[in-house]
């Protein structure tokens, strides 16, 4: 029988959580926190890794229709997709925040998109939610990061330190004697927002960062890695 497609409400997932699921070793517990119905944890599940979501706003999670750009989208939510996929043994969902429950397990990959800048997480400093992510990551593991940018940095009311980072701030959070550096790149140029971006959104620069988590017995040694990705179009 063949299983019954249905999309997110964002759309396609983003390219590199493909690129993100070949890159770490099959079958890992991967961590998304704020992926909303879903948006990538299908994606990333393709390559046989078990799936944790966090996703605080029960809109997502269940079926619910949204107003955007002044037109009705109407969402199946993330537990409606994960039973048309058949995807309960890889995907679990929990209906909370994700920066403020007591879960210690830890990961072999951690896949971050946007999720810093929602407004669910504005009671908590950007310091406080990275070192959250660091804390539950396992040594050897991978940490993916998509992030927003101020377009000015004296914008403080717009964009709260809580919320948006600026310019060459998120790398200072990863010192060398516990973090592999793979790639880093920041872009200081505007594009219009896609019509299926969360409600919440807004013009802003972007930013991603590729890292790795050095064991604790490890010095300088060379690791090949399997994603390198440019940043032109919005991953």
């Amino acid at each position: 029988m063949k299983k019954k497609r249905i999309p997110s409400i964002f759309g396609e997932a983003a390219k590199i959580a493909y690129i993100f699921a070949d890159a770490i070793p099959r079958k890992s517990h991967v961590l998304i926190p704020d992926d909303y119905d879903g948006r990538h944890a299908f994606a990333i599940s393709t390559r046989d890794h078990i799936i944790d979501v966090y996703e605080p706003d029960e809109r997502y999670i269940n079926e619910h229709t949204f107003i955007i750009n002044d037109k009705e989208k109407n969402s199946c939510g993330l537990v409606k997709r994960i039973k048309a996929l058949n995807k309960q043994e890889s995907i679990h969902y929990h209906n909370e925040n994700f920066y403020n429950c007591k879960s210690t397990k830890l990961y072999d990959g951690i896949f971050v998109y946007e999720s810093l800048h929602r407004e669910s997480n504005a009671d908590l400093t950007l310091f406080e939610k990275i070192n959250r992510l660091k804390d539950v990551l396992k040594p050897n593991g991978y940490l993916y990061i998509y992030y927003h940018l101020v377009n000015k940095d004296e914008s403080f009311v717009t964009y709260p330190y809580n919320s948006y980072f600026r310019r060459h701030e998120l790398i200072k959070y990863f010192d060398k004697e516990h973090w592999e550096l793979i790639k880093h790149i920041e872009r200081y140029k505007l594009r219009p927002l896609p019509p299926n971006q969360p409600i919440e959104s807004k013009e802003h620069y972007i930013g991603y960062i590729q890292i790795r988590k050095k064991t604790h017995n490890e010095y300088e040694i060379p690791h090949t890695y399997k994603f390198n990705i440019k940043l032109g179009r919005k991953q």
